[in-house]
């Protein structure tokens, strides 16, 4: 892309500015004050690095949550794991997952109910 300025070109940009914005929207992706519809939007993201800060963050909603637990990357499911707001029908999910990393990091929850922990520990 080819970037015009008042006194002319800037040249191109190169692939640092395409890793700024990467890094841009993942540190939104983890902020508790970004807003439900950018964590919506960031849920859907390309990347997942992103897709995991947006399921580590205290404050994503639990149907953006709900989305991220059926994330093809297994990084972004432990990390819904993980999230003290993931709610028992997410944990239950998450016991039966085919990455043992998931089912392990799920163990480390402490919301884990007691049922689930037990279910865990027979894995």
């Amino acid at each position: 892309m080819m970037i015009m300025g008042a006194r002319g070109s800037f040249g191109h940009l190169d692939e640092s500015s395409a890793d700024y914005f990467r890094f841009t929207r993942y540190v939104i992706a983890g902020n508790p004050n970004t807003p439900r519809y950018v964590l919506e939007r960031l849920s859907c993201e390309d990347n997942y690095l992103v897709r995991r800060r947006v399921a580590e963050n205290p404050h994503t909603p639990l149907d953006v949550l709900r989305l991220l637990a059926a994330d093809s990357c297994p990084d972004v499911r432990a990390a819904v794991s993980e999230n003290p707001c993931a709610d028992g029908v997410i944990l239950e999910a998450l016991a039966d997952d085919k990455d043992a990393d998931v089912r392990y990091r799920l163990a480390q929850n402490q919301g884990l109910s007691p049922e689930l922990l037990r279910r865990l520990a027979t894995d």
